[in-house]
């Protein structure tokens, strides 16, 4: 689900949203809310939106390397927008 965070957020550089679920009591407020996240417009990084820790699973790395590979993204584009913080 989409989520605009506001302006304290990096909007340009971001794409946001939401995670839900709807079995809300594996949830820890029981409310079906898994988190707010962040990906890189540009590189496909996932980010935890609220602490800006990197989201990582191996499906996700498979993804993100196909998709690089067919739009040319360098590994060097990846480390400059590792660098680019969540909040402004």
């Amino acid at each position: 689900m989409d989520w605009l965070p506001g302006p304290d957020f990096r909007n340009d550089v971001y794409y946001f949203f939401t995670a839900l679920t709807d079995k809300k009591e594996v949830t820890v407020l029981e409310n079906g809310l898994i988190g707010y996240f962040a990906i890189n417009k540009t590189t496909g990084q996932g980010v935890e939106a609220t602490s800006g820790t990197a989201v990582q699973s191996n499906a996700l790395e498979a993804m993100q390397g196909k998709i690089r590979g067919q739009h040319c993204i360098s590994s060097e584009m990846v480390r400059k927008g590792e660098s680019i913080p969540v909040a402004k």
